[in-house]
C-alpha cells in the first residue's frame, strides 16, 4: 500500500503524461497558467453547498484578473449562468468575450449584491479580487444555501454579517490549490471545451521586465517566461 507522498507524485506525473496528450500549440499555456487555484475554484464551484451545482445556475466571479479571466470561462463552459463583476464598463467586453452572460459593474458600494438578487441571487461567487472592502458585501448577492470561495489572499479581515450568513444558511470557503488530480481534470477539462489563458511571454533575459509588468497590474494576464527564445 503505497504512503501518502508516494501516491501524490504517481498523481503528478499522470498530470503530466496528461499534458503530453494535448496538442502542441496547448500544452505551455495550460501547463504554466491554468493549473494553480484554477484547479480547486472549478472543482469548488460545482460541488460547493448542500448540493451538487446544476447547469442553469447563477454564479459570480468576481475580479476580470489573472485568476478571474479563467474562472469566467470555467463557469460559462460548465454551464452556469455566468456573471461577472468588475470595476468600471470598460471591462464589459472582455467579460462578455470570455463568456460572460452578464456584466455588472461593482465600483458602487452595494449594488453588485443586489443586482444578483435581481438575478436570484448567486448559488457561487468566486471572489478573486484581493479586496477585503469588495468581498466583503458580496455575501448578501448569495442566494440562499449559496457559497462565496475566496482563492484570494487581502490583506484585510473580512467584514461580514453573521445575520446574513444565519438568515440564508449561506457559507464562506477559502480556495488555495487543487491537487494533481484536479490539475489534471482541469487540463483536460480546457483541452475539450477551449478554455485560454491570456498570457504574456517574456525570453528568461527580460525577467526583470516581465515581473515589473506583473507585479503593476498591467499584464494581461499571466506573464510566462520562456527558454530558449
Amino acid at each position: 500500500m503505497e504512503d501518502g507522498p508516494t501516491r501524490r507524485r504517481r498523481l503528478a506525473w499522470r498530470a503530466l503524461v496528461r499534458v503530453q496528450t494535448l496538442p502542441e500549440r496547448h500544452r505551455f499555456s495550460y501547463g504554466q497558467c491554468s493549473c494553480c487555484r484554477t484547479a480547486k475554484a472549478r472543482r469548488r464551484k460545482s460541488d460547493s453547498g448542500n448540493r451538487t451545482k446544476r447547469s442553469g445556475d447563477v454564479v459570480a466571479v468576481h475580479g476580470i484578473g489573472g485568476l478571474g479571466h479563467l474562472g469566467v470561462q470555467y463557469s460559462r463552459q460548465m454551464g452556469f449562468e455566468t456573471v461577472a463583476l468588475g470595476r468600471g464598463r470598460d471591462k464589459e467586453p472582455l467579460a462578455k468575450r470570455l463568456g460572460a452572460h452578464h456584466y455588472i459593474d461593482s465600483a458602487t458600494g452595494n449594488a453588485a449584491a443586489a443586482e444578483l438578487q435581481k438575478l436570484g441571487g448567486a448559488q457561487v461567487i468566486l471572489a478573486t479580487a484581493p479586496s477585503a472592502a469588495a468581498i466583503s458585501p458580496l455575501v448578501d448577492g448569495l442566494s440562499p444555501g449559496g457559497k462565496l470561495i475566496v482563492p484570494a489572499a487581502p490583506n484585510d479581515p473580512l467584514s461580514i454579517s453573521a445575520f446574513s450568513l444565519i438568515l440564508g444558511r449561506r457559507s464562506v470557503a477559502g480556495a488555495y490549490s487543487g491537487s494533481a488530480k484536479d490539475s489534471e481534470e482541469t487540463l483536460v477539462f480546457s483541452a475539450l471545451t477551449g478554455v485560454r489563458p491570456m498570457i504574456e511571454k517574456y525570453p528568461l533575459s527580460r525577467v526583470a521586465e516581465a515581473y515589473e509588468q506583473m507585479h503593476s497590474g498591467k499584464v494581461r494576464f499571466r506573464s510566462v517566461l520562456t527558454m530558449g527564445e
